[in-house]
């Protein structure tokens, strides 16, 4: 079993929600987003069952082999670079930075 997990509670966030529930052998075991209401509603129409406030809590309860970052360009640079402390596969919807100098 894939132990995946979802950073982002958006629209983006629900369609790899819905695409990782459709592939056999793929568990989504947690999220975690800006807005506490929406993360809550994308576990519980997922059976996502747990909903992070940080980076580091979601690691830690889940031991996720992958992360999905599916949150806006101006917040994904930091969120990919914590991300990058913790040894899952990630997925970054956006590039890990605005210019080439960052």
């Amino acid at each position: 079993m894939i132990k995946v997990v979802i950073i982002g509670a958006g629209y983006m966030a629900r369609e790899h929600a819905k695409a990782m529930s459709d592939i056999d052998g793929v568990c989504i075991v947690g999220a975690m987003g800006r807005s506490r209401a929406k993360v809550q509603l994308l576990c519980s129409q997922f059976g996502i069952d747990i909903c992070a406030e940080t980076v580091e809590e979601l690691h830690k309860k889940t031991q996720a082999d992958a992360l999905i970052i599916a949150v806006n360009e101006l917040s994904s640079p930091a969120i990919i670079m914590e991300a990058l402390n913790f040894p899952w596969i990630i997925l970054a919807e956006k590039p890990i930075s605005l210019d080439l100098e960052e």
